[in-house]
């Protein structure tokens, strides 16, 4: 059944909110991660390809003198750039790194801040799944972590970077001039200041909204990069909690031509809990939950100027289910704006102008939703979306760049076409293809070079641009379909083995509570118990060999220190020969 949280139908919405709190507490907020059995086979044959695709569009981004960008690898003017930028500003400082936005050279902290919170919230939610098949050089050699995180470390350095002083936090490096010269990166570094090159301008300083999201990637990249490297994860912190000093200095929204938001409080909640969840302070807490009351709806979709059901989900995660409500009532509207119109039938559909980003944007916010409260209509919305990216639409294409049938080939990007020239050659092909990039994708009426519908036209800054935060949602989503329908290519080193995690029972419990498995092999088995803000609380088999079969592990609440561990939501992760499964449940005392 569909949600019916609209406003305007108070008795729909009050008894299914009830229905929500009421689930909520009846099951612990399970996540419904279990890979079962599945014949869906662009699940266990394309999801892994594309997950990998599209995470590693991210180094095609990678801003700097030594970033060891794929897509300038063969570049002949070089694969160095923008090593310059920071000293125009007042303070001479460096700020070269992090993720150029889109096909041009620009460089915002609002957009590296989101699209690396949203990819961190997908690794967040379903860690088991990312693979890790190379370093940040692309030697081809994994290096134990997993890829999603190096990626995202060129942008969380660059946020670490942006704080120049206690007081500020840089906004953007480069302005218009970038976009009047069709040429790669490294050529354009050498042309003067009025066409892009040399000195960038530095433009300062972002005030609460963008401190706020640049505060939540900074925060959970702490929370999830501590295990690989803890002097770097608290750098991060440190970083975090600084700029979310500055951000409540400096409450407001920051002018910028190219991105404004309409709201700084959303930003603020997300780095507030956030920060809650590395630290435990109480007063993190009490902000965010402050700012969601103030929030409400938002009324529009998960973007880089709205930001709500990222930090909701958070909080659902800490077991404030009162979150839920507000990001109900959005991800229903979310049905609403699925299209029937010709050209983008199918769509879920909001803007012209990056259409599939937020079709892909709406569809992890309820693939998030569905992994707490189990709606299946918002699996099926989820799904069909990745679905309509991945082909299934009335184009019978692809939208990704080198995946699927007839993908695009001629993406809106300077560094892909290769070109050190001052004009377009559009009868040409891009020298280097941009693999894993998502293009904007379909338009309803003609905006701008678009003409209604989709063409693969290199000049189509609207239909074929790409950016940093359109591939976000869609390395999540990718990330959530694995889990879903089951994965056979994500780690294709460890041998292939079915086990399963049960339900643990009773659920809620206090405090005791039983904890089922089973495998169709002997391994090795490993049980920990994580709190919600993913620190190991208690390790029940430490990677014991285990026959095949069913076992049972009973846990009483306590922790390894012999601690009773305190009324809230635990994850419950087996891992069983290099593979994971986890499940949530919650202790009420």
């Amino acid at each position: 059944m569909r949600l019916e949280l609209l406003i305007s139908k108070g008795a729909q919405m009050y008894q299914r909110q009830q229905s929500i709190v009421l689930v909520c507490l009846t099951i612990g907020l399970m996540v419904f991660l279990l890979a079962g059995m599945s014949t869906n086979a662009r699940a266990q044959e394309s999801y892994p390809e594309l997950l990998r695709l599209t995470t590693r569009f991210y180094g095609a981004q990678r801003c700097g003198a030594d970033q060891h960008n794929w897509v300038l690898a063969d570049n002949p003017v070089g694969t160095g750039c923008h090593w310059y930028d920071g000293l125009a500003h007042s303070t001479d400082t460096d700020l070269s790194g992090g993720w150029h936005d889109a096909g041009d050279f620009l460089k915002f902290t609002l957009t590296n801040a989101y699209s690396a919170y949203t990819l961190l919230k997908g690794y967040d939610a379903i860690p088991s799944v990312y693979p890790d098949q190379d370093d940040p050089d692309y030697s081809g050699q994994s290096n134990g972590i997993p890829d999603i995180l190096d990626e995202v470390r060129y942008a969380t350095d660059y946020l670490i970077k942006a704080r120049v002083d206690e007081n500020t936090l840089v906004a953007r490096v480069g302005g218009d001039q970038d976009h009047d010269f069709w040429v790669t990166s490294p050529y354009q570094t050498s042309m003067p200041v009025s066409e892009g090159g040399g000195e960038r301008p530095v433009y300062a300083a972002a005030n609460a909204d963008i401190c706020g999201i640049s505060t939540a990637a900074l925060a959970l990249m702490a929370l999830k990069y501590e295990p690989f490297d803890a002097v770097y994860a608290a750098e991060c912190l440190a970083a975090a909690e600084s700029i979310y000093s500055i951000g409540l200095a400096r409450p407001g929204i920051t002018a910028d031509n190219f991105y404004s938001d309409n709201t700084w409080r959303d930003g603020m909640m997300c780095g507030a809990v956030e920060l809650f969840r590395v630290t435990g302070e109480q007063d993190y807490f009490d902000a965010a939950i402050a700012w969601e009351v103030q929030l409400g709806p938002s009324y529009w979709v998960l973007d880089w100027a709205s930001h709500h059901d990222l930090g909701r989900h958070s909080l659902a995660l800490l077991g404030h289910t009162a979150a839920l409500s507000n990001w109900a009532i959005d991800v229903d509207s979310y049905f609403d704006h699925l299209s029937t119109a010709t050209s983008v039938n199918g769509l879920i559909y909001f803007s012209d102008w990056g259409s599939l980003r937020y079709a892909l944007n709406a569809a992890f916010s309820a693939a998030l939703y569905y992994s707490l409260v189990g709606d299946e209509d918002c699996r099926d919305l989820a799904l069909s979306q990745l679905e309509y990216v991945a082909g299934d639409n009335e184009y019978n294409r692809s939208f990704v760049v080198g995946f699927g049938v007839n993908p695009p080939g001629l993406p809106h990007h300077k560094n892909s076409y290769g070109r050190q020239v001052f004009d377009w050659e559009l009868d040409e092909e891009p020298l280097f293809p941009l693999l894993g990039a998502l293009v904007g994708g379909p338009t309803l009426e003609a905006t701008g070079p678009s003409s209604p519908g989709y063409a693969d036209e290199i000049e189509d800054y609207i239909g074929n641009e790409v950016t940093v935060d359109y591939n976000a949602a869609l390395v999540g989503l990718c990330a959530w379909a694995i889990s879903e329908f089951g994965d056979t290519a994500a780690n294709p080193a460890s041998p292939s083995i079915s086990f399963h995690l049960g339900a643990n029972y009773p659920n809620p419990f206090n405090p005791h509570t039983r904890i089922t498995f089973s495998m169709t092999r002997n391994a090795q088995v490993r049980l920990d118990i994580f709190d919600p803000a993913g620190h190991r609380v208690r390790t029940l088999l430490s990677g014991q060999n285990y026959q095949a079969g069913t076992h049972h592990v009973d846990w009483n609440g306590l922790s390894d220190r012999g601690q009773a561990l305190p009324s809230g939501l635990y994850l419950t992760r087996l891992l069983v020969n290099g593979q994971t499964q986890s499940n949530r449940m919650l202790l009420l005392r």
